[in-house]
């Protein structure tokens, strides 16, 4: 009986470890992925700015979009809560929707990018849930 106890303990324990390395590892891929996508949209924002200033404006708008998105993804672990998750969904929901407004606009590839950090405040978002 003891034993069996001992071993629930030891197993919980060892799935909240192995769910805390999901989510440090997703956490990271993110962070890695914002600093390709900052280094590629600060690189191109001169040029940007300079011809083509509508993609401009519809690039700052993604990408405040997206600050929100990560914030609000980052939050969850950090002040875990019914209300920071409505408003990570909230975010992640516009996120996407602007996205989806200026897919076809995008000439640089930077949807792809955008994309990608959008499924991981996704799968970070899953993960918070199953927690």
């Amino acid at each position: 009986m003891l034993f069996a106890a001992y071993r629930k303990l030891f197993c919980s324990r060892i799935f909240n470890i192995k769910r805390s390395q999901e989510r440090e590892y997703y956490i990271s891929k993110l962070k890695t992925r914002l600093i390709k996508i900052y280094r590629k949209y600060e690189k191109d924002l001169y040029y940007i700015n300079f011809y083509f200033d509508k993609e401009s404006r519809v690039l700052q708008e993604i990408w405040e979009v997206m600050s929100l998105c990560v914030s609000s993804t980052l939050s969850l672990f950090d002040n875990p809560g019914k209300k920071n998750f409505c408003t990570h969904k909230n975010s992640l929901n516009k996120f996407y929707d602007v996205l989806i407004k200026y897919e076809a606009f995008d000439s640089n590839s930077y949807i792809n990018d955008f994309l990608d950090v959008y499924n991981l405040c996704s799968l970070l978002g899953c993960l918070y849930k199953r927690l």
